[in-house]
């Protein structure tokens, strides 16, 4: 009998912004150690004097916030910010109805998250005041989490991205069937995933009326949900080979539990920033031919100049199985067949996903993946718009896994911008061998520059495809800043972007 499958996960990690309730208001302004810089997308949370946690907000990139408290009392506010130590205020006391403006100079301690070589031990409740190396990976990516679920008073953010469904051959090459479609809008939540106590009590994968299957993810409230923690133990993860710049805190089942179906994986953080890259999971227990055909989810994480974080790609795995019986014959004179064999087959592999192609917050470009619009076609572009390797890079030979980036910047009503200055900027890992002080990993940061031409046209040769890019534009004193990810399948990417207004005199 074949399963039918649906995924319990679909959406895209971009949070509406909260506005608070009258009554008593902490609002104020986040520093960077220098007491002049405007601090983005810190977590600044407020406690009771029990510890619990009582108002979040995500600072805007003129590092503002405002808390709504639900009494008056006696609270203590905190200043989060991914790869650094807690910055916390003394404690401060609210009158009924009060608002309090403050402000917060961060602190520079950064956390150290040393490299790793073997798997560490399992821990089962997490203490953050342990000392243990995997409290202090969990405590970073709890933080790019709670980022995920919140959003700057800066403006909400406007994305584009495709959902698809498609099944495949066992292998992934072949495809059978499947859907795609464009989509625009707002987003106010990562996943459709039903609630973490549920997940916890009845599992992630389960069997409907119908006889059908139905998978489920977690989103950011289940990872970090007290059920989630409670059932799971966590381990630090060494690097792959494939990335060694990261590092790892894993989870699985802290016990066995009968018809329950639970979820083991790896949240992946970059080692130098500490910022949460990748989720991967697989669902536990599940047969062995279900591992062999990486059955399971992926979620990719990614933070904007905006201070936002959002999930740029995801997708679930699903197995269509089917179960086969096989009669042998006997040997000897009398003949006849055996007892019957049973064998698991996994036929197609069901993907339910999404990518996220670009972003804008009031009508500025913050992401993009260099994708052409949904409604553009390699006929309806300009030629000058269809650039090849050849024309563009003078005949220079391009890497397989390199790209060219190419693209105008403009103001205003698109009016190109000349002579401006636009640099592309990132980090990568390099081997070093036989030097035992840096783990083989030296992190380096790679640039070009160019200057835009007449009409605002500007490009880049040799780009490395999946790796955050940072591309900059200055001109007469204003400047503009985006993120770009070019994906793996796509050799030229096409990315216009804009500079700030003119300021009134």
């Amino acid at each position: 009998m074949r399963i039918r499958l649906l995924a319990g996960v679909a959406g895209l990690a971009i949070c509406a912004p909260m506005h608070p309730l009258a009554g008593q208001r902490v609002r104020g302004q986040v520093l960077h150690p220098d007491s002049a810089t405007a601090a983005v997308g810190i977590i600044v949370v407020a406690t009771d004097e029990k510890g619990a946690f009582l108002a979040r907000a995500l600072t805007s990139e003129r590092g503002d916030f405002e808390l709504a408290l639900p009494g008056a009392g006696r609270y203590t506010v905190r200043a989060l910010r991914i790869g650094y130590r807690p910055t916390i205020l003394p404690a401060l006391t609210l009158a009924e109805g009060e608002t309090r403006t403050i402000r917060i100079v961060l602190g520079g301690a950064a956390v150290t998250l040393a490299p790793v070589r073997v798997r560490g031990e399992s821990v089962c409740r997490i203490r953050q005041d342990s000392g243990q190396q995997v409290a202090s990976l969990w405590e970073e990516a709890r933080k790019a989490l709670t980022a995920s679920q919140l959003s700057s008073s800066s403006g909400r953010l406007l994305a584009h991205w495709t959902v698809y469904d498609t099944v495949t051959d066992r292998s992934g090459r072949v495809v059978l069937e499947g859907t795609e479609r464009s989509m625009t809008g707002f987003s106010d939540h990562p996943f459709v995933s039903i609630p973490a106590d549920s997940l916890a009590r009845a599992g992630y994968v389960r069997r409907e009326l119908d006889n059908g299957v139905m998978y489920y993810a977690p989103d950011a409230d289940v990872l970090l949900s007290e059920s989630f923690a409670e059932l799971h133990c966590f381990h630090v993860e060494p690097p792959s080979a494939s990335r060694p710049e990261w590092i790892g805190v894993g989870f699985r089942p802290a016990r066995d539990r009968r018809g329950v179906t639970d979820i083991e994986g790896t949240l992946w953080l970059d080692r130098a920033s500490a910022e949460l890259r990748l989720l991967e999971l697989r669902y536990s227990p599940q047969p062995q031919e279900y591992d062999e055909a990486r059955i399971g989810a992926t979620v990719e994480f990614l933070r904007l100049p905006t201070g936002n974080w959002l999930v740029n790609r995801w997708v679930i795995r699903m197995p269509r199985a089917t179960r086969r019986t096989e009669y042998r014959p006997l040997s000897g004179a009398r003949g006849g067949v055996g007892a019957p064999t049973s064998q698991l087959v996994v036929d197609a592999i069901q993907s339910t996903g999404g990518n996220v192609s670009s972003v804008e917050r009031s009508g500025r470009l913050v992401y993009t993946t260099g994708e052409p619009p949904a409604a553009a076609t390699a006929d309806s572009l300009a030629p000058s718009r269809r650039p090849t390797l050849a024309v563009m890079c003078g005949g220079t030979e391009i890497k397989e896994e390199k790209a060219l980036l190419h693209g105008v910047l403009f103001e205003g009503a698109r009016v190109p911008v000349a002579g401006a200055a636009v640099s592309l900027s990132w980090r990568e890992g390099v081997h070093l061998i036989g030097d035992r002080r840096v783990s083989g990993v030296q992190w380096l940061t790679r640039s070009m520059e160019t200057t835009t031409a007449k009409l605002g046209w500007w490009f880049f040769c040799g780009v490395p495809r999946e790796t955050e890019l940072t591309l900059r534009a200055s001109h007469a004193g204003r400047e503009a800043e985006l993120t770009v990810k070019i994906l793996k399948e796509r050799q030229i990417a096409t990315v216009d972007f804009a500079l700030p207004p003119k300021r009134a005199p």
